[in-house]
């Protein structure tokens, strides 16, 4: 009995022991198991929300998201795009906040740490309003912001998000495995050690392994009902943000069959047409085009059902839409296609171009409007040049006419002077003189004037000394000066007397001519005296300081400014009292203009004036040959020997008979042969029958004119290197370049002085004789 009571006591011992026993592994298994739930619970919870982070980031990059979006901001100008475009890279960024609280993997930080400042630049962008549609502006507010667009980056961002897909999927995995490790040491750590109950260890092993097929059917069933979840929820979304995205396009969106039968349309196409959705779905869409649109569609539509070919899918073009008024309406028209269930549908974008149209219009108006008046202003610029020309013929012939009698004039006064007169006659002939002078300053006035007005006095600088310069004003108004009873001086540096300088002694003499002309002419008694001084110097210039001052009348204080001025003349009281035509300051300070100088005046009323200047002028060496003057004016300095006129030829042509007897006159007194004739025609024929070595020609002839006679020779070899001179009453540029032109070598101006003749001989027999 004893025995049998041991064997149940010990049985009830082992019993309750064993109890004992699986009852604490089952609940250190229990606590292990909870703990386990837990671990995967929290790695579940992780790859939601990682998946969902993931799916966020992908979304917003697909196409009609933020790219898209940007592209419209960029088309149609409506900050709406640009502040969803915000919106989404905000999305992003809550969305990677979310990954880096999942994952610890560093490669996966680094990569979210990228996407974060791409987005971030996009989220800091401060949205603008603007007003052009349809033009793709270069200045949006950070050149960052359309990073998002570029394909490229695109492409980036969407390879580094796909990589921290796999990262976290590989994540998660490592999470499984884990807690498959954490149950198999739970088969060993459960039971303790020093139980070798075979019923113990049978029936945990049994109670894990039933355990573990529950929790991988329970994983499994987890997975597949989150991957269900996710898939229903990414598809609710995109469908609700298609929908949102296709409500709130600025611009108008039409999809259709391939019947051509209306499928959709969103708002704008109700603003743009007229027609809301519920009107137009299911019907043709050929109803919004006009007439003749609507059957080229038809055929279209029937030509693409038997070839296959669609000749406008992606190609934008313009068209005109019917509203539901009947209205016209020019729209952008662009086509594209996608495929839905297996079926083809098209979307047709259209896009308002009235506005577009109407400043187009507006331009072409404008454009026509332009080419009218630059007709019209052509028409009156040909009048205008018409009335230039009329006028510059005016004056080259008024020139002329003027100057043609006064050559014979004083050409006769030159023939007088040589005759036995008496004092009395001498007296005349001074008089008469100094009246044809005058004659001609005004005219050289008026000409000067004219040229000045139209910008026709041209600078040509040569060489020339200071002391040459000054001899000339001396000799011009020495008797004017004498004849007043005024003392008249001219005072040059020791310094500058000898300097050659390079300058257009030309209009340099006619600005010193002037000045001391209206000098003379306004003093009555004391003096008038021209001084020139250095002022500076450097290694190739020097500048020289004009002066001349008089005792005369003065000039008023209010005058004295206006002088300077264009074509400003002195009170008609003083002009009167001193003669000319009161045009001299004004040519000079114009001169003096195109010189780089400028003209100062200093007066007192009663006390006199002074007029200076100072000219920067190059320096030159002295030349070493023998001077003379040139023919152009008897002005310009020129540095070759003589050649004697001992058996010179020289043939003249002058059809006005007062001045062929004038020049026969001088050329009697010359030691060369001469002949005369009276047109160019006649010219041509003795040039061409005898020999000659120089040519002195009239411009303005009967039958045939010089410039005519000089081309028909220079269309001849032999007349090659025959100097041919001008005798010319010509003053304008263009005159002189149009001898230039003809194969002129030089001209004498009329009135022909007997010096400047002379001189412009010896110069063009001494060319000739060089070749």
């Amino acid at each position: 009995m004893f025995k049998k009571n041991r064997s149940t006591l010990l049985f009830t011992a082992f019993s309750l022991l064993f109890s004992s026993l699986l009852i604490a592994g089952l609940y250190d298994f229990s606590n292990k198991l909870n703990e386990s739930s837990e671990t995967w619970a929290k790695a579940s919870n992780a790859y939601q929300s990682g998946s969902s982070s993931i799916y966020t980031l992908e979304e917003t990059l697909e196409p009609g998201n933020t790219p898209d979006l940007l592209l419209y901001y960029a088309l149609e100008g409506d900050s709406d795009f640009l502040k969803s475009a915000i919106s989404e890279a905000e999305k992003a960024l809550n969305a990677l906040q979310t990954l880096k609280g999942v994952t610890e993997d560093s490669y996966s930080l680094g990569l979210i740490e990228h996407l974060e400042r791409g987005f971030s630049e996009l989220a800091a962008v401060e949205v603008t309003e603007r007003d052009d549609t349809l033009v793709m502006q270069s200045a949006m507010s950070s050149v960052k912001t359309l990073a998002l667009y570029d394909p490229v980056l695109v492409k980036q961002f969407q390879t580094q998000i796909e990589t921290l897909r796999s990262r976290t999927s590989e994540s998660l995995r490592n999470l499984e495995s884990k807690n498959q490790r954490l149950f198999e040491n739970l088969t060993t750590e459960s039971i303790y050690g020093w139980t070798i109950t075979l019923l113990l260890i049978t029936t945990g092993l049994l109670f894990i392994r039933h355990l573990r097929g529950l929790e991988r059917e329970a994983f499994k069933a987890h997975e597949n009902t989150l991957l269900r979840l996710d898939s229903e929820r990414s598809l609710a979304e995109h469908a609700a943000y298609a929908e949102r995205l296709f409500t709130a396009l600025p611009v108008a969106v039409i999809t259709i069959n391939e019947r051509g039968e209306i499928q959709n349309s969103n708002p704008a196409t109700e603003k743009l047409l007229g027609y809301a959705p519920e009107e137009i779905i299911h019907q043709k869409v050929n109803m919004l085009m006009p007439d003749h649109h609507a059957r080229q569609h038809d055929q279209y539509l029937h030509n693409f059902h038997s070839t296959r070919t669609a000749n406008v899918i992606g190609i934008g073009r313009e068209v005109r839409a019917v509203h539901k008024s009947g209205k016209e309406i020019d729209v952008h028209l662009s086509i594209t296609e996608f495929t839905l269930n297996d079926k083809k549908h098209y979307a047709g974008i259209l896009v308002d171009l009235s506005e577009i149209t109407a400043q187009r219009d507006e331009i072409a108006r404008t454009l026509i409007t332009l080419e009218e008046t630059n007709i019209e202003l052509e028409k009156a610029m040909k009048q205008v040049n018409m009335a230039s020309e009329s006028k510059d013929l005016f004056l080259a012939t008024a020139s002329h006419e003027i100057r043609t009698p006064l050559t014979g004039m004083f050409g006769m006064i030159d023939l007088l002077r040589d005759t036995d007169l008496n004092a009395e006659q001498l007296g005349y002939i001074k008089m008469l003189d100094g009246s044809g002078r005058q004659l001609m300053a005004i005219l050289n006035d008026i000409l000067d004037a004219a040229k000045l007005r139209e910008n026709g006095i041209e600078m040509h600088p040569s060489s020339n000394e200071i002391n040459e310069i000054t001899s000339l004003v001396e000799t011009t108004f020495a008797a004017t000066a004498e004849a007043k009873k005024i003392r008249f001086s001219i005072d040059v540096d020791n310094k500058v007397r000898n300097q050659w300088i390079n300058v257009d002694s030309v209009r340099l003499v006619q600005i010193l001519s002037n000045l001391c002309n209206n000098a003379i002419k306004f003093t009555d008694h004391g003096f008038v005296a021209l001084s020139i001084e250095k002022q500076d110097e450097t290694e190739a210039s020097i500048c020289l300081g004009f002066k001349i001052e008089d005792s005369g009348s003065g000039i008023p204080a209010h005058l004295i400014n206006e002088l300077g001025k264009p074509f400003t003349q002195l009170d008609n009281s003083l002009t009167r009292a001193g003669k000319g035509t009161g045009l001299g300051i004004t040519i000079v300070s114009s001169l003096l203009e195109k010189m780089g100088s400028k003209l100062k005046i200093e007066s007192t009323i009663g006390k006199g004036s002074i007029f200076s200047f100072n000219l920067w002028l190059p320096k030159l060496e002295a030349p070493v040959h023998h001077r003379f003057l040139s023919a152009d004016d008897g002005t310009t300095l020129i540095t070759e020997p003589k050649r004697s006129m001992d058996a010179a030829k020289i043939l003249v042509a002058e059809d006005n008979p007062i001045n062929r007897m004038v020049i026969e006159k001088l050329l009697k007194k010359l030691p060369l042969e001469y002949l005369i004739v009276e047109n160019g025609q006649e010219l041509v024929h003795e040039a061409e029958r005898n020999a000659y070595d120089l040519i002195l020609t009239d411009i303005q002839m009967p039958i045939m004119d010089g410039l005519t006679a000089t081309r028909e020779l220079r269309k001849q070899s032999k007349f090659d290197h025959i100097p041919i001179v001008a005798l010319t009453a010509a003053s304008f540029e263009d005159e002189i370049e149009k001898m230039r032109s003809a194969g002129m070598n030089d001209y004498v101006a009329k009135p022909i002085d007997r010096e400047k003749l002379i001189s412009a001989i010896e110069l063009n027999l001494h060319k000739h004789a060089l070749h």
